[in-house]
């Protein structure tokens, strides 16, 4: 494997990543920050998620099947997984909603005594 993506497999090296501060500072823990996808990567995981095959996504996305294979193949480095399945979970966990930080559910009603 090219030394290159061997460190960027393992963290090391010039990998682009995001961070909310804004999140970290509001829950008062720090976030493992998650690399940046381009707007095709994030387009094949959104259809990955979907359960689309690579045929499938490459029709979508007017890519050939192959393409789509290099592209999930990028994915699964930056994003330190190993299947679909792990990248679908991955997808779900980052645009899920995040817990809410009041000791009350929002639908519970308030004491008025």
């Amino acid at each position: 494997m090219n030394t290159k993506l061997k460190h960027v497999e393992h963290g090391r090296g010039p990998v682009a990543r995001t961070h909310n501060a804004q999140s970290a500072k509001e829950t008062g823990r720090i976030q493992t920050p998650i690399p940046v996808l381009s707007r095709k990567q994030s387009a094949i995981v959104r259809l990955v998620a979907q359960g689309l095959s690579d045929k499938e996504i490459g029709r979508t996305l007017h890519l050939t099947e192959g393409t789509v294979g290099w592209y999930l193949n990028k994915i699964f480095i930056k994003w330190r997984v190993r299947s679909r399945v792990a990248l679908t979970l991955r997808f779900l966990h980052e645009i899920s909603p995040k817990p809410m930080t009041e000791e009350r559910h929002p639908n519970e009603r308030q004491d008025c005594s």
